[in-house]
């Protein structure tokens, strides 16, 4: 260890240990979720507003389901 007054480069970082400590602590937890979450199925999140078509996007709608029926 270097003594306290030492020069250092203003690149370096300091880190102490707490700081390792939790992003350990950090980096476990994401592992956790990730894992979780490959491991369950859940169904997909929809929104509410995912239903709510502008008119712009109705008139599209409308169009495509048109051909959908010509055919």
């Amino acid at each position: 260890m270097s003594p306290p007054l030492a020069d250092r480069s203003t690149n370096l970082q300091m880190q102490t240990q707490t700081a390792r400590g939790q992003q350990n602590l950090h980096k476990s937890l994401l592992d956790r979720q990730l894992a979780d979450r490959d491991g369950k199925s859940s169904k997909p999140y929809v929104s509410p507003s995912d239903a709510i078509l502008s008119p712009a996007s109705q008139k599209l709608a409308s169009l495509k389901q048109r051909q959908i029926v010509k055919q």
